[in-house]
């Protein structure tokens, strides 16, 4: 038998070939932007359990020392300066103990410098208000207030672009109990 032959389709087989090949370049670009876009939100929703997870251990602290919550002294809205710590508060001697205005400014600067919020979180920030639920006191964060803790951070498409676009996770928590 004799092959058939086509004496006017020469080249079509190159043609179909570079045809197939465009679309084959569409789809991997396609399934590329997809990788793309699931890496972004994997990235976010890390970011995200950080800092729960920073704002749950720090709403622990303050459940530790109420004294400086009533005092006031975890408010705060202010970037931290991790190259100066604070004195240290944990495994004092029985001769030495820390105030409660120091105790918050460890629990701060462990929570936000030491594998904290400005170490894990693109320009990462803490700020901790407190509605005060008594304000005939002298208190600024009396027994039964809600205390707000608040992280934000940058997110990721802000890296490339000159907006400053922040996510932020706020964590209300009531400290204490009320006397009633």
């Amino acid at each position: 038998m004799k092959p058939i032959q086509f004496p006017n389709q020469k080249g079509l087989s190159l043609m179909e070939s570079m045809i197939a090949l465009v679309v084959l370049s569409v789809g991997l670009l396609g399934i590329a932007g997809m990788q793309l876009s699931a890496l972004k939100a994997s990235n976010s929703a890390n970011y995200r359990a950080i800092a729960s997870i920073k704002a749950s251990e720090l709403a622990d602290r303050m459940r530790a020392n109420l004294g400086g919550v009533y005092e006031g002294n975890y408010l705060t809205n202010a970037t931290w300066d991790c190259s100066a710590p604070p004195t240290s508060c944990m495994g004092v001697s029985s001769s030495f103990s820390c105030t409660t205005a120091q105790m918050a400014a460890f629990d701060l600067y462990q929570a936000s410098c030491v594998n904290g919020i400005t170490d894990l979180l693109p320009n990462g920030t803490l700020s901790i208000t407190c509605t005060d639920a008594d304000t005939g006191d002298s208190d600024p964060c009396s027994v039964g207030s809600e205390t707000i803790i608040t992280i934000s951070w940058q997110t990721n498409a802000d890296a490339q672009q000159s907006t400053n676009q922040r996510s932020q996770l706020v964590m209300p928590v009531v400290l204490g109990f009320s006397e009633n």
